[in-house]
C-alpha cells in the first residue's frame, strides 16, 4: 500500500471517532432533552445551525475520504468485525504503559483491546451514579452502557443492527474502539462522583468548625487528583532512531511496488517511503490484497514459494535489510544465508546494493 493510503487510513480513524461520537450523543441528547423538557425555539435552532457550520465541513471531508476508501475496498466482512470485537473481560486488561498496573501478565492481551480504564475513574464513577441522580447522569449512564455494548461488536447485543443500518458501521474493523465513548462517559461520571465527595456535609462541617471550608475542600480535591494521577500514570519512553534513510531508495521509483524484508518493521518502511513514494505490499492498515497469504509468505521467506507469492500479490521489487534482520535477533550468518538464497533465486535480479549503519541492504527486481 502506498504511504498516502496510510494517511487516508488515519483520516478513516478520525471518521471512526466521529461516527462513534454521534452515535453516543443520540441517546444522550434524547434523554437530556426529554428530562429537561427543552422546547423548540429560535435560540435552539440558532445553536444547532452554529454547530452545523463548524461540524459539517469536518464531517464532509472525513466522509469523502471514507467513501473513497470504501469504493476501493468495500465493506468490512463480518469476520473482520468479529475479530475486532472486544469481550467484557478485556476491560480488565491494562496496557503496559500504565505504570501502576504493569504487574498484570500480558500473555493473553491483544494490543488493540487493552481496554482497562483505570481504577479511580471506576470508583469515582460509581459514587457519581449513587442516588439521587440528575438527568444528565442518567443520560451518561445509558449512553455509556450502549457504547459498552457496541464495543463488544458482534459479541454484544446491538452492534449487528448498526452494521446492517449504515455503511459507516460496515466500514469499521475494530468495534472495540467504542471504548473511547465508554471512557468519555466514565470521565463524566467520575467528575460527578468527585463533586459529590467535595460537597459532603462531613467535610463542610469539619471545615466550618475548625477553619476555612475552601482550604479543606482544596486539600481533598488535590488528594483526589493525586490518586487519579498515580493510578493512570503513563510510561512513555523515548526510543532512539537512526538518522538518515538508506541510500538504496534512490533507485526506487514511484511506479514500483515494494515488498520490504525482513517483516516486523512496517513503520520504518512507511517512513522510508516518504523518500520514494512507491507502493508497499505491507502498510499500517486493515486492508490488503491477501493479508493471510502475505503474512505466511513473510514467515516462509526466503523460500522460492514465498518470493513467488510476493510477485503474485503485486510486488515488482524486493528489498532486504540486514540491519533490521539483526534487530530481530539474527546474526550476520543469517543475513549471508538470506542474501545467498536471493542470489540463487532465478526470478530475481539485483538492482543495487548499499551499506546502511554498517549493514548491507539490497534491492532486487522480479525478472
Amino acid at each position: 500500500m502506498a504511504f498516502g493510503a496510510a494517511v487516508a487510513a488515519q483520516c478513516l480513524a478520525c471518521m471512526y471517532v466521529g461516527v462513534m461520537l454521534v452515535t453516543f450523543l443520540v441517546p444522550f441528547t434524547v434523554i437530556v432533552a426529554v428530562a429537561w423538557r427543552v422546547p423548540p425555539s429560535r435560540r435552539l435552532a440558532g445553536a444547532c445551525a452554529g454547530a452545523a457550520v463548524v461540524l459539517l465541513p469536518i464531517t464532509g471531508g472525513l466522509t469523502a475520504a471514507y467513501l473513497q476508501g470504501r469504493q476501493v475496498h468495500g465493506d468490512r466482512s463480518l469476520q473482520d468485525v468479529a475479530a475486532g470485537s472486544a469481550s467484557a473481560r478485556e476491560y480488565g486488561h491494562a496496557t503496559w504503559r500504565l505504570v501502576t498496573h504493569q504487574w498484570q501478565p500480558r500473555f493473553s492481551h491483544h494490543v488493540e483491546r487493552e481496554l482497562f480504564p483505570g481504577a479511580t475513574p471506576v470508583v469515582l464513577g460509581a459514587i457519581g451514579v449513587l442516588p439521587p441522580v440528575e438527568p444528565v447522569v442518567i443520560a451518561t449512564v445509558v449512553s455509556g452502557a450502549a457504547a459498552f455494548d457496541w464495543s463488544l461488536g458482534l459479541k454484544g447485543l446491538t452492534y449487528g443492527k448498526l452494521y446492517d443500518l449504515s455503511p459507516a458501521y460496515r466500514g469499521m474493523r475494530v468495534a472495540a474502539r467504542f471504548t473511547v465513548m465508554v471512557e468519555a462517559a466514565l470521565a463524566l461520571l467520575a467528575g460527578f462522583g468527585a463533586a459529590r465527595i467535595l460537597r459532603l456535609r462531613f467535610w463542610r462541617g469539619r471545615a466550618e468548625a475548625t477553619g476555612p471550608a475552601v482550604a479543606t475542600r482544596g486539600v481533598l480535591c488535590a488528594a483526589l487528583c493525586a490518586a487519579v494521577l498515580i493510578d493512570l500514570r503513563m510510561d512513555l519512553p523515548l526510543m532512539g532512531y537512526p538518522r538518515g534513510v538508506p541510500q538504496i531508495y534512490r533507485y526506487v521509483e514511484p511506479t514500483m511496488v515494494l515488498e520490504e524484508l525482513p517483516s516486523g518493521h512496517t513503520l520504518d518502511y512507511m517512513y522510508f517511503s516518504t523518500r520514494h513514494w512507491a507502493k508497499l505490499l505491507t502498510g499500517y492498515s486493515g486492508f490488503g490484497t491477501d493479508l493471510s497469504a502475505l503474512e505466511a509468505a513473510e514467515a516462509a521467506f526466503p523460500a522460492p514459494e514465498a518470493v513467488a507469492t510476493f510477485q503474485r500479490l503485486g510486488a515488482t521489487h524486493l528489498t532486504y535489510n540486514c540491519g533490521f534482520e539483526k534487530a530481530n535477533g539474527k546474526t550476520q550468518a543469517d543475513c549471508d544465508r538470506m542474501f545467498d538464497a536471493l542470489r540463487r533465486n532465478p526470478s530475481l535480479r539485483l538492482v543495487a546494493s548499499e551499506w546502511w549503519k554498517g549493514n548491507l541492504i539490497r534491492l532486487y527486481r522480479y525478472w
